[in-house]
């Protein structure tokens, strides 16, 4: 392979009159397509609408599962057994009860569902989970 070595005497020119032929040719090549490029339309979404109804209020029951399998449903200490008698009778003295669970860390999980399949047996569908920060203590 030679390697050329300029002299001190020879200097370098580069030929511009190719590079500004290849820029115009990009350009016209860039006019030309950009002219073909057309903007999207936009689309007419219609979205959906909310009916705001004078339905029945819900009303919240708190429900504090504890370790030993006790429940405290509305303020009162309940075995297991008994909840499905106490959710049938709390659905039938308010009109849409919602069940909000505590439950202690020491809990097993499957009491919060055997909870759950009672309230949904007396006709009770609607939940929502309470959640206590480490260190606090729940008011059950």
């Amino acid at each position: 392979m030679k390697v050329y070595r300029l002299d001190d005497t020879e200097s370098f020119f580069p030929q511009i009159v190719p590079m500004v032929d290849i820029v115009l040719l990009v350009l016209i090549f860039f006019l030309i397509t950009a002219t073909y490029t057309t903007i999207p339309q936009q689309m007419d979404v219609s979205l959906a609408e909310a009916e705001v109804t004078d339905g029945p209020a819900a009303t919240e029951v708190r429900l504090f599962l504890a370790a030993d399998g006790r429940v405290r449903l509305a303020g009162e200490w309940l075995e297991r057994g008994q909840l499905e008698e106490a959710f049938q009778r709390l659905n039938a003295e308010i009109e849409h009860p919602v069940i909000l669970i505590s439950a202690d860390a020491r809990s097993q999980h499957q009491w919060v569902v055997d909870v759950m399949s009672g309230a949904r047996a007396a006709g009770i569908e609607d939940f929502g989970f309470e959640v206590t920060l480490r260190g606090r203590r729940p008011d059950g």
